[in-house]
């Protein structure tokens, strides 16, 4: 029998999860940093095997955020080792900010764990984890954002699809509250962004919202108070649930 091999690929920046795997975990999971502009950045993350038995790490830097950067401002180094069980290696990383760069450099750097000696016939499981790189570029950053729409999706039980637009240009992690109202007052708040989702610069994205509450049909209020980057924005829309 053949060799089989398996690749997970796992997206922190959309489950919004631990950098943790089935065999390696990795630290930070997540790197959000402020640089100031045509200077140098420097600093490490760590790769634990939690595995019982060595694995091969190799490293990749991928435009995941197809921002058209040439990623030439981004250096990994090593991009191959081996990881003996219960062993920890740190990873070291420079950003060197381009001339004239403004709002934000983004990247994801891919971590890619493979067992050192697969068995004949065996089922090889190789695990890789992306974490994404922002690197805010200090005094050009732009902040602006926006709800675009609010729609029932349905209405027992409840389900909101909520569109927010990013008009600036560095990422966002946007938080608030959706309150619900009819006539006689509050029935329900519910969170904006439970999962810390971000929204790049200059893209639109829609936020699911679930509850195991509904509403009977009728018209409503939506009372939106949302948050990011020290700046605060309310909007209030109709709801009409059929």
């Amino acid at each position: 029998m053949n060799k089989i091999k398996i690749t997970f690929i796992i997206g922190l920046l959309l489950l919004g999860i631990q950098g943790e795997a089935r065999c390696f975990n990795i630290s930070p999971n997540r790197i959000e940093i402020n640089v100031a502009p045509s200077k140098i950045y420097r600093d490490t993350m760590t790769v634990s095997n939690k595995e019982n038995h060595d694995l091969n790490i190799s490293l990749r830097v991928d435009d995941w955020f197809k921002t058209s950067d040439n990623l030439k401002w981004l250096k990994v180094r090593p991009l191959k080792f081996r990881l003996k069980k219960g062993e920890e290696k740190q990873i070291n990383y420079k950003i060197k900010v381009p001339k004239n760069a403004k709002g934000e450099l983004s990247a994801m750097i891919f971590v890619e764990a493979k067992p050192r000696k697969p068995g004949k016939g065996m089922v090889t499981i190789n695990t890789s984890i992306g974490v994404p790189i922002y690197a805010m570029i200090e005094g050009t950053e732009r902040f602006e954002a926006e709800v675009e729409a609010l729609e029932v999706v349905s209405p027992l039980p409840l389900e909101l699809a909520v569109t927010i637009k990013n008009s600036g240009n560095v990422h966002i992690r946007p938080e608030g509250t959706i309150d619900i109202r009819n006539k006689e007052g509050k029935l329900l708040t519910l969170p904006l962004n439970k999962y810390n989702y971000p929204i790049l610069p200059g893209s639109s994205r829609t936020l699911e919202i679930k509850t195991k509450s509904g509403l009977k049909q009728g018209e409503y209020i939506a009372d939106i108070e949302m948050a990011y980057a020290g700046k605060k924005y309310r909007k209030k829309l109709t709801l009409i649930t059929k």
